[in-house]
């Protein structure tokens, strides 16, 4: 099966016509990881299945976002265009213009508003019923790259290439904290699942756990040498891991700070990941145009789809959806078989 892939984020863009770019070529993937045991069952997402192609424009596909109850997808485009489509019917709903690069979009946690982050450095919060937009909430000096809402809905995060991770009232719009700490570009934050700590992680490969009630720095977790382009928890919040430039994907115990596990995963950057089915599957995108899908438990491959460089991808919550978007504007719906 073959699907449309595209290329990097216009923050993204600039990490690799900074750093030089970063293919690595290998003969074959490897794991490195203590000894899994094997596959005792089927395991969804080996088989994958593409149900269908919503077209949104001619520009790349820099974000994407499913609503909490799965009803509706937005999508944000290089061009600073903002769509909703109806997932039901999978029909376009409405339309908003930014104006600058689009690259994070996120629902709060009951759908009820969304925000965006674009490349012109705004942050704004709009009603999902109305469309209206609701709340601004200024502060960063230079293009905000990632957006995080905190799992009760209360605090909002943001990420910058002033090298800021800022932590905002959601309803007030309130500066409450500004995190401090790294000396490179921020490009990817993610709250646990718990909604007690935020990872950032930034263009020179550090990544970091925040407390979010104090602001204070927890500790870092080392092993990245290259930017790193996404970061999340395992369902449990136990885990913590990064998709970086070297085309690895790392683990890392979350409390202890003891790296778990280091897939070389793909053979150039990997630009995003999506964790599916319950968090049993990890589905990650790289630049080598490829799409993967890992069993998270034995770190074995399930399944390959090739094409060209995919960027962004969302998963529904349950797990069970796949949302991709590509360079030509194509957003690509899948599910597991």
């Amino acid at each position: 099966m073959k699907i449309t892939l595209y290329q990097p984020t216009l923050s993204l863009l600039l990490l690799l016509l900074l750093s030089g770019g970063c293919a690595v070529n290998r003969e074959k993937e490897k794991t490195i990881t203590p000894q899994a045991s094997t596959l005792a069952e089927i395991v969804p997402w080996q088989m994958v299945e593409r149900v269908t192609i919503l077209k949104a424009d001619q520009d790349p596909i820099y974000a994407l976002a499913i609503s909490p109850d799965n009803s509706l997808l937005l999508s944000g485009s290089f061009d600073g265009t903002v769509r909703e489509w109806d997932l039901k019917t999978q029909k376009p709903l409405r339309t908003w213009q930014l104006g600058d690069t689009v690259n994070a979009i996120q629902f709060s946690p009951d759908g009820e508003t969304f925000v965006t982050a674009d490349a012109g450095g705004k942050v704004q919060r709009w009603n999902t019923r109305t469309g209206k937009l609701e709340m601004t909430y200024p502060g960063h000096a230079f293009l905000v790259t990632d957006a995080a809402i905190s799992p009760d809905g209360k605090i909002l995060a943001t990420g910058s290439w002033d090298r800021t991770v800022k932590l905002w009232d959601f309803q007030t719009g309130k500066l409450l904290k500004t995190l401090r700490g790294h000396h490179h570009p921020i490009q990817a934050i993610a709250f646990s699942p718990d909604g007690e700590g935020i990872v950032s992680a930034d263009y020179d490969g550090f990544v970091k756990l925040w407390n979010v009630s104090t602001g204070r720095f927890i500790r870092a977790y080392a092993g990245n040498l290259f930017p790193v382009y996404r970061v999340l928890f395992s369902k449990d919040g136990n885990i913590a891991g990064t998709a970086s430039q070297d085309g690895s994907i790392r683990s890392w115990q979350v409390k202890s700070g003891i790296g778990t596990t280091t897939i070389l995963a793909h053979n150039d950057a990997v630009t995003d990941m999506a964790l599916l089915d319950g968090g049993k599957v990890l589905a990650s995108t790289s630049g080598d145009g490829t799409v993967k899908f890992w069993d998270v438990n034995t770190r074995r491959r399930l399944n390959t789809l090739k094409g060209n460089v995919i960027l962004r991808m969302v998963a529904s919550q349950d797990g069970r959806w796949l949302v991709t978007g590509d360079q030509d504007g194509a957003i690509a719906l899948w599910r597991g078989i």
